[in-house]
């Protein structure tokens, strides 16, 4: 498993979303939305596990877990404003800004990841030059 250094940041981002989602949900008194952190959690596990796996296919599964990380990010970081503007309640605070801190993290290691992998190329490319 070489080079398994994102696949294992994307578990890692999974676990995370679905620690927020299973603690919102159960200190909501059950209400379903607050499920919404867990269920794109359970995706980055099966994004991170497929990418963990197949080294062929890692490129495309990580783009996609970015992609997914990203708009979660910012869509969570809108709702934070929305909670703000309307006094919503600290759950709501505390799961919209959590889920906004591990998914644009995890964008802003990802990001960092690629551009380490593509200096280290064109490195390597300049020495068999």
């Amino acid at each position: 498993m070489k080079n398994a250094t994102v696949p294992l940041l994307t578990l890692l981002t999974g676990v995370l979303l679905n620690a927020v989602g299973i603690l919102s949900f159960m200190l909501s008194d059950g209400e379903k939305t607050a499920l919404i952190p867990a269920f794109c959690g359970g995706l980055f596990l099966v994004l991170g596990g497929v990418a963990l796996f197949h080294a062929k296919l890692r490129p495309h599964f990580i783009h996609g877990a970015l992609l997914l990380a990203l708009l979660l990010g910012l869509y969570t970081a809108y709702k934070i404003v929305v909670v703000l503007l309307e006094n919503g309640t600290a759950l709501k605070m505390f799961s919209f800004e959590t889920t906004a801190i591990i998914c644009l993290g995890y964008v802003a290691l990802g990001v960092f990841s690629f551009r380490s992998a593509r200096r280290q190329r064109r490195a390597q490319a300049r020495d068999e030059a």
